[in-house]
């Protein structure tokens, strides 16, 4: 599987790379494979565009809060 990799600018392209982690991941690749490479690199994008535009939730145990970083 070839493609170009970027960071992750539209939500497009942030659509694009969750179907190769969703195609990747039925395909359980070896972790040191070129396509568990792969997975790896597209989930570590996947996860910095979405920290950018607020996606984290936070690790603590009050809903409230959790409510509050998502409004």
């Amino acid at each position: 599987m070839e493609i170009k990799i970027r960071a992750i600018r539209t939500k497009e392209q942030y659509q694009e790379y969750l179907s190769k982690v969703d195609h990747l991941m039925e395909m359980d690749p070896e972790p040191n494979s070129q396509a568990g490479e792969l997975l790896e690199t597209l989930a570590i994008l996947i996860e910095d565009y979405e920290s950018r535009l607020g996606y984290d939730i936070p690790a603590v145990n009050d809903p409230i809060i959790i409510i509050r970083k998502r409004i």
